[in-house]
């Protein structure tokens, strides 16, 4: 059921182009340059392009260009689907214009037009056609409509059809499989992990015994990505892509007490992945838990490398500066699907080390909080800007889960991830997500106005 009929929310006006996004995008359109046409058929063409060191996409124009042609349109479907006569694929199409509306609806909370949430399946070739000629509104006096949503909606199809075409459905069995395995006897038939006290729905307790012989208590589980995430994560990045996210899609987090227990079992890891996963490429990624300039990092770093491991910085923009963890991250082989005995496959495996004792986090580290903020930078590359009722929407959700107060939620996500665009004159705010505001800003592609508030926070 959509969060819409869960938490109070005036309806929507659907009788015009109700998107709080609307002024951003009109903006947008109004200052598209002479090239604008050119580069987003070449960005179609190629799936994307570099424009002063910025990755863009057909999905960074809002648009598709109303003047390419049916031959022109065949082509580009059949090269970003991989297919060579997506006439035959009408059904399918269907199938994940379903699941696209689902994402949409459900998951980013978008009140839909009628015209498109009433519409079921594509009943032949020219259905497809006529529904994706609707996102093309590049003429700069055309009217708007509602081209935004018939974009965002093409472009989550797209990403749901790489969700099918790369199999993420086994990526969970394979993640249950690392996971459990971890709980087995290792080479030397010791067995390192041990679940004290296992939690359906929540990290299980467990003991873990490092080559030291030192038992360090944490709190563990496995990061099944499910569905929802996973194409969230192909809309939020431009430079993701759905190769990268199934080598990418298993992940173990644990808990620890505090920073020394998170740098003990960061020593531990390297050499028990090598003797019982094949590990390679392993790095310990350094995510604000210790200064660099350090001799605490400089020594770890030393101590790191004899066990085949190197440290680098890493800063993840979706977690925020109080967000402060580390992360194990290397290559292993696991048999395909999770299943014993099968083919071995190579799997990017990421182990979160997270320590709790610290206050600087002060709550907002739980994943409620950072699934709401992710929905935020998805909402925003799809739609250009985002309003104050869908961000207190969104900063709703998280308090039902968190008992974190709302205003809490909102105030840390306006000081860390958004930027104020503009209040209207019944005294709404709208905002725009700052990484993806400084990019299209890099890449010429902003209004002039929004530009100026964005050289304005610098």
């Amino acid at each position: 059921m959509p969060i819409e009929n869960k938490i109070e929310s005036p309806p929507q006006d659907k009788s015009k182009l109700p998107h709080e996004s609307a002024s951003f995008i009109k903006a947008f359109y109004q200052h598209l340059p002479v090239e604008m046409e050119k580069l987003l058929l070449e960005a179609i063409q190629k799936g994307g392009i570099s424009r002063n060191e910025e990755n863009i996409t057909p999905l960074d124009f809002f648009s598709l260009n109303p003047n390419i042609r049916n031959d022109e349109l065949k082509a580009l479907i059949s090269s970003r689907m991989g297919i060579s006569n997506p006439e035959k694929t009408v059904e399918t199409i269907s199938e994940i214009f379903q699941k696209s509306k689902q994402y949409l609806t459900e998951y980013l909370h978008v009140n839909l037009p009628k015209e498109i949430e009433n519409l079921n399946e594509f009943k032949n070739w020219q259905s497809v056609l006529e529904f994706l000629r609707k996102t093309g509104t590049l003429g700069r006096k055309e009217k708007m409509t509602f081209s935004p949503y018939y974009c965002a909606t093409a472009s989550v199809m797209l990403a749901e059809w790489e969700y099918e075409k790369e199999g993420f459905q086994h990526l969970m069995k394979e993640s249950t499989y690392v996971f459990n395995q971890l709980f087995e006897k290792d080479k030397n038939n010791i067995s390192r992990f041990h679940r004290v006290q296992i939690f359906a729905d929540n990290l299980d307790r467990v003991g873990i015994l490092d080559y030291q012989g030192d038992w360090i208590k944490a709190k563990m589980n496995f990061r099944g990505k499910n569905r929802q995430s996973l194409i969230n994560k192909m809309i939020i990045k431009p430079e993701t892509t759905a190769d990268e996210i199934i080598k990418d899609g298993i992940g173990v987090k644990i808990e620890l007490e505090d920073v020394p227990h998170v740098l003990k079992v960061a020593q531990f890891l390297p050499q028990y992945l090598k003797e019982n996963f094949g590990a390679q490429t392993i790095l310990f990624e350094n995510k604000g838990i210790l200064n660099p300039a350090a001799k605490e990092t400089a020594k770890l770093k030393e101590t790191l490398e004899t066990r085949g491991a190197s440290l680098v910085e890493d800063n993840n923009e979706y977690s925020g500066k109080r967000f402060k963890n580390a992360s194990i991250v290397c290559k292993i082989n696991i048999p395909a699907k999770g299943e014993k005995g099968g083919m071995k496959v190579q799997r990017n495996l990421e182990i979160q080390l997270l320590p709790v004792d610290s206050k600087r986090s002060k709550g907002m580290t739980k994943h409620p909080i950072y699934k709401g903020i992710q929905k935020l930078a998805a909402y925003s590359r799809l739609f250009g800007s985002f309003g104050d009722k869908y961000l207190d929407l969104i900063c709703q959700e998280a308090h039902k889960e968190t008992n974190i107060s709302p205003d809490k939620i909102k105030n840390y996500i306006l000081e860390t991830f958004i930027v104020p665009l503009e209040t209207t004159k019944k005294g709404r705010k709208k905002y725009g997500w700052k990484s993806h505001l400084e990019r299209l800003s890099k890449a010429g592609l902003l209004p002039p106005q929004i530009n100026k508030i964005m050289k304005a926070r610098q």
